[in-house]
């Protein structure tokens, strides 16, 4: 448990709210709070005519869309409490013929019992989505596994609780291990479920297969046959050997890994069809070389597709040039350098999607 939470769960309320004040960026977190929740409740056409108007309208408008919005996705008992919280907050009932009597207070108390309703459900997903993060911390390999000849750094961070990238390494034999980048489509829980049914899938087949491509063909019939229809997956796997550069890639749909040698970036080719688009999706493996100081790098589209405030994309420009500046780093200095470079460049703003990295070193 964090200390600072710590100290706040036994304080007073007074105190809570004075650390609350000296701690927070006040007007910073309200911004991105209001920004936040605006993304996730408007349509499009709604943030659209939002552009158009002035603070004032904003200022009708906006509100009433939320409450509208907040009223349909409240449950049928706390619709009910809402409407007759609004009823005693803007009436005052005539009692006995003669006093005007204001229930406001009600309208409060109701509020609040709505409140602590919603945040119950709130810490409830939060226990369970903690859980499942749990889950995929356990699967997570070191971020800097050993394997002799290599040098390697992996990383994977999810956007939201939990996430639909997953980094691996899989120990085949005393010999060969598998290196794998993989992202589910779709965001939160069911992307990290379907990702951990990818990730076991793969551990359990990987040393039944010498070949990537028939490797490939039945994880993708296996994904195809278990998983929703609009449900896909693209991956990396990597396979390697101790003391050796010698590389086999299977690519399945993903952003295509960029090898870097002698301070120049040369891009693989384009890979095979996404997993889970169709069940008799034919795959293929790519040989590669690596001379001793080469690099492979692997990266997910929460890198190159992170977003500042100003609506920018980090964009694989500005990857590839980070990529150049740190030639002569290690795999895990390279790595840290590209995401202290993502989260300068996205400042306050939110990530949208996971990001992740495996990168390969030839010593």
């Amino acid at each position: 448990m964090d200390p600072k939470n710590h100290k706040k769960k036994n304080s007073g309320i007074w105190e809570t709210v004075k650390t609350d004040f000296k701690e927070s960026e006040i007007t910073r977190e309200v911004k991105y709070d209001l920004t936040d929740t605006l993304d996730f409740y408007l349509t499009e056409d709604q943030k659209t005519r939002m552009k158009e108007m002035g603070w004032f309208k904003k200022l009708i408008f906006i509100p009433a869309w939320l409450l509208r919005i907040m009223f349909f996705k409240l449950t049928r008992i706390r619709r009910l409490l809402l409407a007759l919280a609004i009823f005693f907050s803007f009436i005052r009932i005539s009692v006995n013929n003669s006093d005007n009597s204001n229930y406001s207070f009600l309208g409060v108390i109701i509020l609040l019992f709505i409140l602590i309703l919603e945040l119950k459900d709130k810490l409830i997903a939060v226990d369970e989505l903690s859980a499942g993060r749990a889950v995929q911390t356990a699967f997570m390999p070191p971020e800097n596994p050993e394997v002799p000849g290599w040098s390697l750094w992996l990383y994977s961070r999810p956007a939201n609780s939990v996430g639909g990238d997953m980094v691996d390494l899989i120990p085949i034999n005393d010999i060969n291990y598998g290196v794998v980048l993989g992202d589910v489509s779709g965001k939160e829980l069911g992307a990290a479920l379907y990702m951990v049914k990818l990730q076991s899938t793969l551990r359990a087949l990987a040393s039944d297969f010498d070949s990537l491509s028939k490797l490939g063909s039945k994880i993708n019939k296996i994904f195809y046959r278990d998983s929703e229809s609009n449900r896909f997956a693209t991956m990396v796997y990597i396979s390697l050997k101790k003391d050796q550069g010698d590389l086999q890639v299977l690519n399945a749909g993903h952003i295509p890994p960029i090898l870097l040698s002698n301070g120049e970036l040369v891009e693989m080719a384009k890979g095979s069809p996404a997993i889970g688009i169709k069940s008799t999706s034919k795959y293929r493996e790519d040989n590669l070389i690596l001379k001793k100081g080469d690099y492979l790098i692997v990266y997910s589209d929460g890198v190159s597709e992170a977003i500042n405030s100003e609506g920018e994309f980090y964009g694989t420009g500005r990857f590839k040039d980070t990529l150049i500046a740190g030639k002569d780093l290690s795999p895990r200095e390279m790595g840290k350098n590209i995401i202290a470079t993502v989260n300068n460049f996205v400042g306050n703003n939110k990530f949208y999607d996971d990001l992740s990295l495996v990168i390969l070193r030839r010593d």
